[in-house]
């Protein structure tokens, strides 16, 4: 309902800026709509209004704009699961934000890159993309930017390398900082990373007294992605100490979160399908008045043929 309610009013705020030809007003509009259409899984919808907003900077020379809206539509892409597109987007608004005082968005879209890579399966290309985003994050000193490329490496040296502690020199790093410009969430998941850390050196006991605290606020915010792989660490750590009353009890709080996020995917698939299937729908009934119109156009052809036909013979 309240995405609704943002709707209704973004349009009525885009028909009154449109009114009075405020353009740079209209692009911030047009901008918010597409972002609501992409939460609402509307992505064909979220590109059509990104790309309305890009002709509109076209307009207005706004290049920085150009190369945000571009970067925009690279994670709508993204989303879909096209990672190849998403990719093409992100390439192509580094090459315009480079060039036009869009550093801090730069960097965003190499990090974004590599997590499109990992979702590829190219594990050395987004390990050079997340390194792009981490040299640039430094020279600009984008340090909440900074906490996400440490944990991304973090994590890319646990799951594809196998590396704890190269993968705990970046949690390190990233809890540090995220302390330091009170970063909740980027300390909740350097934590889970040293916590990983802690167990595979059997500090089990340090594991669970880093994750603990953070339980009650994820289930609060219905963080279940977060919450799974904590539960697993837990359980891992219990049994370590040799309580496997509360390994089990963690292990089946841990496939309980799983089972919650494969129901929201396979939500996710059926509204995408449902929203593909009713965009064929709109195709068709499209086609078929157009098939109509040509119809009409070519009788209407026709009679004037025969008319002209009547009209030559009577006269003749």
């Amino acid at each position: 309902a309240h995405v609704d309610s943002a709707l209704f009013y973004y349009n009525h705020a885009l028909i009154l800026n449109e009114s009075v030809a405020n353009k740079e007003n209209i692009t911030r509009i047009i901008n918010n709509i597409a972002i609501v259409h992409k939460q609402q899984a509307n992505y064909d919808e979220a590109i059509k209004y990104f790309q309305q907003s890009i002709e509109i900077k076209k307009e207005l020379g706004d290049l920085k704009g150009i190369g945000t809206s571009l970067m925009n539509i690279g994670a709508v892409f993204g989303t879909m699961g096209n990672h190849e597109k998403a990719i093409m987007y992100y390439l192509k608004s580094i090459n315009i934000l480079l060039k036009h005082d869009g550093l801090t968005s730069a960097a965003m879209a190499f990090n974004n890159i590599g997590n499109n890579k990992l979702d590829l399966e190219d594990t050395d290309s987004a390990y050079i993309y997340f390194f792009k985003a981490l040299h640039l994050r430094e020279k600009i000193q984008d340090n909440r930017g900074l906490i996400t490329t440490y944990i991304s490496l973090a994590d890319i040296y646990i799951h594809e390398y196998d590396n704890i502690d190269s993968a705990y020199f970046y949690a390190s790093k990233a809890l540090s900082l995220a302390n330091e410009i009170k970063d909740g969430f980027g300390k909740l998941k350097a934590e889970i990373v040293i916590a990983r850390y802690n167990v595979q050196n059997g500090n089990y006991k340090k594991a669970i007294d880093l994750l603990k605290p953070s339980i009650e606020f994820l289930e609060q915010q219905q963080m279940h992605a977060e919450l799974a792989e904590i539960f697993e660490i837990l359980s891992k750590s219990y049994e370590g100490l040799g309580d496997y009353k509360n390994a089990l009890t963690f292990l089946k709080l841990c496939e309980e979160k799983k089972s919650i996020l494969e129901n929201i995917e396979v939500e996710l698939r059926v509204h995408k399908l449902q929203l593909e299937y009713e965009n064929d729908l709109r195709l068709v009934a499209k086609q078929n008045e157009i098939d109509l119109l040509a119809k009409d156009h070519e009788l209407s052809k026709s009679k004037t043929r025969v008319l002209t036909w009547i009209t030559f013979a009577i006269i003749s």
